[in-house]
C-alpha cells in the first residue's frame, strides 16, 4: 500500500476513533517502505473530536511527519 486512505466511520459513530486506528494498525504490514496516510473529517473541535483523534498522536509517536492538515491530514513516513 502506497497511500492509505481513512475515512470509514462517521464522525459520532459508536467507537470511531478507535477504529481509524485499528484499521491502520491491520494495514501496517501491507505499506510499503515509503507511504502516505490520508485521514479525512480531521477539522472538528472539542468536545466533538476528528476522526484522527487517536491516530495523529500514535502516528506522530511513531516517526511519522504530517505534511499538512485542516479537513483532511496527510502523513508521510520518510521525508
Amino acid at each position: 500500500i502506497d497511500v492509505l486512505f481513512l475515512d470509514g466511520w462517521d464522525v459520532g459513530t459508536h467507537k470511531y476513533r478507535e477504529s481509524h486506528l485499528k484499521a491502520f494498525e491491520a494495514a501496517q504490514g501491507k505499506l510499503s517502505n515509503r507511504h502516505l496516510i490520508l485521514v479525512d473529517d480531521c477539522d472538528f473541535t472539542p468536545p466533538v473530536e476528528g476522526k484522527d483523534a487517536l491516530l495523529t498522536p500514535a502516528l506522530l509517536s511513531n516517526g511519522y511527519t504530517m505534511l499538512f492538515e485542516g479537513r483532511q491530514k496527510l502523513f508521510i513516513n520518510i521525508l
